[in-house]
């Protein structure tokens, strides 16, 4: 049974153009998202501001400037005792 029902996806896949598929994880993700707790989704929009806010303080933060030598900075890295950063 599970060979007719990726054969059929498959087709259907290859038929429509990749929309009967995207119409079908649509309808799902719909259908599963409608009957969700309201504190899962509380999580899951924590989580999302939380990442979003780590992502912005990186942004933030200048970047490191690449050592001259890579043979330098991969024994630095490996031996881990790189240079103290600039302050």
């Amino acid at each position: 049974m599970t060979y007719w029902v990726h054969g059929l996806a498959l087709w259907a896949a290859v038929f429509y153009g990749g929309w009967a598929t995207v119409g079908v994880a649509a309808a799902l993700l719909t259908g599963v998202g409608s009957f969700l707790p309201g504190a899962t989704v509380d999580r899951l929009t924590a989580r999302i501001e939380a990442r979003q806010q780590v992502a912005a303080e990186e942004e933030a933060e200048p970047a490191e400037e690449p050592l001259a030598n890579p043979l330098v900075a991969l024994l630095w890295h490996l031996i881990a005792d790189a240079p103290p950063e600039p302050t």
